[in-house]
């Protein structure tokens, strides 16, 4: 069995803002590869490989450098560098921390950004299409009205982060935690999470179709009115999750602890191998997908 566990962080934990806590978001995560290793290493693949071949790289921590806001003089280098012109220069943050500040209509399509803080920060009206956050922090932000299509989080830690709403067509969320995070009304459509701690995450009326989750905790968390066609749970801890109203139509569950799932889905058609019942999701309590299907009837 594989699957992500919970993240220490608690409702009204004081967050800190730097590699210590990625790296403590980076350790609550465990995980095996006794289950089906082909199919889990095609989902690690499909997460890691972005659509520009772009590789992840390790940074060190370093010291990081405190500014309040975007450089306007590095957002002016990177649209010049989008339009092709050899004056410009791709934004690539590296070791900062950006605090209390509100970016709005930022074209930020492909910039990286490994190891920095964002600190109560707001983007309203965003494009980061096709960027990359590695090793990053997110305390008290928001983004509104952004579009995040085919962004890649890499062990970075979104915890109680706000994405309400948002177009996220196609991101990819890959050993990070989003623990609170607030993905109601989202559109997630192929968007995969691998290694993930989702626990009480608010899905509610989100967009999942074609979505996959290997690996990852969704306890407690809301998927209700959630669309989920064609989606995938791979190794999935759904313990106490809501899941009224959420329409299921071509939905796969693969070895996902349902114990204490509430409310009663809309069901089309649902694939259930070995779904587990026990209170530990230890695999003790394996029950027929006949069972499962009664009591969500």
């Amino acid at each position: 069995m594989a699957y992500a566990a919970d993240a220490p962080a608690a409702r009204g934990t004081a967050r800190t803002c730097g590699p210590e806590r990625v790296r403590s978001s980076e350790s609550s995560i465990r995980t095996t590869r006794d289950a089906h290793p082909a199919l889990l290493g095609r989902v690690v693949l499909s997460a890691l490989m972005p659509h520009s071949q772009h590789q992840f790289l390790e940074h060190p921590p370093g010291n990081t450098a405190m500014i309040r806001s975007l450089d306007q003089a590095d957002l002016r280098n990177h649209q010049a560098w989008i339009r092709g012109d050899q004056s410009g220069r791709r934004l690539e943050y590296s070791g900062k921390t950006l605090s209390g500040d509100t970016s709005t209509g930022a074209n930020l399509v492909a910039a990286t950004f490994t190891n920095c803080c964002f600190d109560n920060m707001t983007f309203r009206g965003c494009d980061f299409t096709g960027a990359y956050f590695t090793d990053c922090t997110f305390a008290g932000c928001a983004f509104h009205t952004s579009y995040l299509q085919d962004t890649s989080f890499l062990r970075t830690d979104l915890a109680g982060v706000s994405f309400r709403g948002c177009p996220m067509p196609g991101c990819r969320f890959v050993q990070s935690a989003l623990d609170r995070a607030d993905l109601s009304d989202a559109t997630l459509t192929k968007s995969t999470f691998h290694e993930c701690t989702l626990k009480a995450a608010d899905l509610r009326d989100a967009q999942l179709r074609r979505s996959t989750f290997s690996a990852c905790s969704l306890r407690e968390s809301s998927l209700v009115a959630a669309t989920a066609e064609r989606a995938g749970f791979l190794d999935v801890d759904l313990r106490g999750a809501r899941v009224d109203e959420m329409l299921l139509s071509g939905t796969r569950f693969v070895r996902c602890g349902l114990a204490g799932l509430g409310g009663k889905p809309r069901l089309r058609e649902v694939f259930l191998v070995e779904p587990d019942y026990s209170p530990a999701f230890d695999g003790s309590h394996i029950v027929s997908a006949e069972a499962v299907l009664r009591d969500w009837s």
